[in-house]
């Protein structure tokens, strides 16, 4: 089984004045936030899974390798400031209440969250005694969920689909647009990987963005947004670009004025047809019994800003 892997590099650097960087208005957040309705990974291969509420969001990727002023580096793991601000800024919504009635619709006693990142959502599916797995690659993001209420209800694994420790699930997600970071080669075999931990009759649910919307075209920012946390002063802003049909790069860059030090993600998005995810759902042995264009279960089509798959394993 391969790995899920979501293209990302990531930028630290240390700017000239942390006050010329404040400068500016407000734009579209796009970092950590819920830009996500953006979740990733990376070329520097390691990853993570989110979402925004209002739009579709995403969790941002891990960073690799240690922090470097003014260096490319390469990271194994999100930044620590970046994950201490993931559930403040990516909160309990719909798109939660989505991924739990279904669960108790089919009800599930087996559930697996496929890139689980802090577990926000990972625990609330052990209500009612149920065994729920959470993997994520990321052990800075797991060591985060291993810190919550309810965390020991959960058994967590560091990992991607190829680590799904074993099969008998009848209730799988992935939230956040997960599948949006992960590349063709790489998607078909995470679907496979999910089909054989799922048992027959077992349900996938997850979403994805609608490429006919263009959404990314709102996504880049001219102008920089300032916010405090409890990091200090953050200052965001980020570009995008579609380098070819169906895919785009986002650059969110993220200032931590206090350090004086930039973290920027480069992140590597596909967005896929309906038709397209609908076959490839078939040939790893799923059937789509429903596909909605928003968290309230209205019938996608053609303007709807996501789509949100249900599938049956046969």
């Amino acid at each position: 089984m391969s790995k899920i892997s979501f293209p990302c590099a990531l930028v630290v650097s240390s700017q000239g004045s942390a006050h010329d960087q404040l400068a500016g208005g407000r734009g579209l957040h796009l970092s950590l936030r819920k830009r996500h309705q953006i979740s990733l990974r990376f070329t520097l291969r390691a990853v993570s899974f989110g979402h925004p509420r209002g739009t579709v969001t995403d969790r941002l990727p891990h960073s690799e390798g240690r922090l470097l002023r003014g260096n490319l580096i390469r990271m194994t793991d999100y930044d620590q400031r970046l994950v201490d601000l993931y559930d403040h800024d990516n909160p309990d919504g719909p798109d939660h209440d989505f991924y739990r009635t279904l669960a108790d619709e089919v009800s599930a006693e087996s559930v697996l969250d496929l890139g689980c990142g802090t577990g926000i959502l990972t625990v609330t599916f052990t209500q009612g005694g149920r065994d729920v797995v959470g993997l994520d690659p990321s052990a800075t993001m797991l060591a985060y969920a291993r810190g919550r209420a309810g965390a020991d209800a959960v058994n967590w694994v560091l990992g991607d689909s190829s680590s799904i420790p074993r099969d008998g699930f009848d209730y799988a997600v992935m939230t956040g647009n997960v599948a949006q970071h992960i590349p063709d080669t790489d998607w078909e075999r995470t679907l496979l990987d999910l089909r054989q931990a799922l048992e027959t009759g077992g349900i996938l649910a997850f979403e994805s963005r609608n490429p006919a919307v263009r959404a990314w075209e709102n996504w880049a920012s001219r102008e920089r947004t300032t916010r405090e946390t409890l990091h200090g002063t953050l200052v965001e802003w980020q570009d995008v670009l579609e380098t070819s049909p169906g895919t785009v790069e986002l650059r969110a860059h993220n200032l931590f004025a206090q350090t004086n030090e930039t973290v920027t993600e480069t992140l590597l998005l596909t967005f896929r047809e309906q038709n397209t995810l609908e076959q490839q759902l078939n040939a790893a042995g799923f059937v789509v019994e429903a596909t909605y264009g928003d968290w309230r279960r209205n019938p996608f089509n053609e303007g709807s800003p996501i789509m949100i798959f249900v599938a049956r394993a046969r």
